[in-house]
């Protein structure tokens, strides 16, 4: 595996054995300059993309490759895909590296560009919208599989939607502060996301009362799921 320079080279290699091999010669963490290894990060981040099918279908190669430390980082070192939040261009494995879809494209790539993806802030507030986006997606389909068998609880029904709403008011806010932290509105870019995210914000707004105001739905949740007295009016 001693320099990867040529992206030709790599493609004729078997996925697994280079995998294998990048892991036994990068075991750690190292600074991305004057690497002993890795020459060339765009060869080898072709060559990922080129490999993607084959080691999606090898679990082994998946496995050595997660451990190797070959991506680049914000801190200007090469660390192994397991420990990194990735550029959403590259491919996605099925190593649960990279960034999930529920994460928006528009402040994926803000991010990327200004190599902030790998930043402790940046991965806890992503982490925690791919978190909430997924709990949401299971009670969905926790409520669509007990309509479609007659067992749909009110209560059930009514958490999910509540769960939405309010995740998505903080999220979003959350995604806002980061663009706040670390960008200029002054630059088009950052004034265009911020833009964005403003109109996310405002529509996000109609969830708190379309389909549901979120005050009766709560008391719903009380009334059907905790078997508490109906609230006076």
């Amino acid at each position: 595996a001693e320099g990867v320079t040529d992206a030709a080279l790599l493609s004729e290699l078997p996925a697994r054995k280079l995998a294998e091999a990048l892991r036994e010669a990068c075991p750690q963490e190292r600074p991305r300059d004057g690497h002993p290894v890795i020459t060339d990060v765009p060869a080898l981040l072709a060559w990922l993309r080129e490999a993607a099918d084959e080691l999606r279908a090898d679990e082994a190669a998946k496995a050595a490759l997660g451990s190797a430390a070959i991506l680049p980082s914000q801190r200007r070192t090469l660390r192994a895909p397991r420990d990194l939040v990735l550029d959403p261009s590259l491919p996605d494995l099925g190593l649960d590296w990279g960034l999930a879809p529920e994460v928006p494209p528009d402040v994926a790539g803000w991010l990327a560009e200004r190599d902030l993806l790998d930043r402790p802030d940046v991965r806890e507030v992503l982490g925690r919208v791919t978190a909430a986006f997924r709990v949401n997606e299971l009670l969905n389909w926790e409520v669509a599989r007990a309509a479609a068998t007659g067992e749909l609880s009110v209560a059930d029904a009514s958490s999910s939607k509540v769960f939405a709403a309010d995740q998505v008011q903080h999220l979003s806010a959350d995604l806002v502060g980061l663009v706040h932290r670390y960008g200029d509105p002054g630059e088009p870019a950052t004034a265009q996301l911020m833009a964005y995210l403003d109109a996310q914000a405002k529509r996000n707004l109609v969830l708190t009362f379309g389909g549901g105001v979120q005050e009766v739905q709560r008391e719903l949740i009380g009334m059907f799921g905790l078997q508490m007295p109906r609230v006076p009016r």
